[in-house]
């Protein structure tokens, strides 16, 4: 449980720190991209798993496609719309979204498993 609990409160502060930089650098979308990508290689130096890098690759490709596909259709837009109507930064972002669940899941799996023996 406290292995469950150490990545719960690792990653909540990565998303908190995730969700800061954003609100405060939007407004900045190159800085910002840089940071982004900056947070993005520090989580998968961590980890140092190439199955991260592919994910990550997927999740923000696809999470960026899919904010694309919505813009298009009119549902919101963004300030600095920079690349298809989306910022620079969002795709990366919608990367490390992907790292912090797969970091979850993997400990709730380690967790049921440990409860289940």
């Amino acid at each position: 449980m406290k292995r469950l609990l150490n990545a719960f409160i690792y990653t909540s502060i990565l998303a908190l720190c995730s969700l800061l930089i954003v609100t405060f650098m939007w407004d900045k979308p190159l800085m910002l991209t840089a940071v982004v990508i900056s947070l993005s290689a520090l989580m998968m130096l961590v980890h140092k798993d190439i199955e991260d890098l592919y994910l990550y690759i997927i999740i923000g490709s696809m999470g960026a496609a899919a904010e694309i596909i919505a813009i298009v259709s009119g549902a919101w837009e963004y300030a600095f719309p920079n690349l298809v109507g989306i910022p620079y930064w969002l795709p990366f972002l919608w990367g490390i979204a992907g790292l912090f669940i797969k970091r979850i899941v993997i400990e709730i799996h380690e967790y049921i498993k440990s409860v289940r023996k």
